[in-house]
């Protein structure tokens, strides 16, 4: 699969364990472990990857109330920052096939797996973002467009980034004016 398949294809699910996903082929991977789960079903196929869980003084305040979700949301960010290659790695099986976070029915594995689904989309951003493919400017007409074809919005620069040459070609010629 090429890079700009990849890109097209990026997609992640956040999944309840026990839920079958509805396209089999996504990668699987428990957000929590396995072993501290409540849920015998949120072991998955494709496994868990404990340096990408929250810690474990993270997860706690978290769930005492001492941590606010924004605040476990940014502390988590920066505990997977330290975590490169498994997030890369991670990254680019959202890319193809497809990469389902499997969680457990506490908050905590809900709000760990959002933030770890805003970290790998960031990454994949930032990687667009490299290669000019961003869309910025008045795009409320067309944003649904952008979104078919695998546009993902990047928050820090607030613009939308597109998967390849071709995508932000053509939603380039949807938008009015010299862009």
């Amino acid at each position: 699969m090429s890079t700009n398949e990849r890109r097209r294809a990026f997609r992640i699910e956040i999944l309840a364990a026990g839920t079958t996903p509805p396209d089999d082929q996504l990668f699987r991977v428990s957000v929590s472990a396995c072993h501290h789960s409540s849920s015998p079903q949120i072991a998955t196929r494709d496994g868990w990857i404990s340096e990408l869980s929250p810690s474990g003084e993270l997860s706690e305040a978290y769930a005492d109330g001492s941590t606010d979700r924004h605040e476990f949301l940014r502390r988590y960010s920066l505990e997977l920052e330290r975590h490169v290659k498994h997030c890369e790695w991670l990254r680019s099986k959202a890319g193809a096939p497809g990469l389902a976070l499997m969680v457990d029915d506490d908050d905590t594995s809900h709000c760990a797996a959002d933030g770890m689904k805003r970290h790998l989309e960031q990454l994949e951003c930032q990687d667009r973002w490299k290669a000019g493919l961003m869309i910025g400017g008045y795009v409320y007409p067309v944003r649904d467009e952008i979104k078919q074809a695998g546009g993902l919005w990047f928050a820090p620069h607030k613009t939308w980034m597109m998967p390849d040459r071709e995508s932000w070609r053509y939603i380039q010629s949807l938008l009015p004016g010299d862009f």
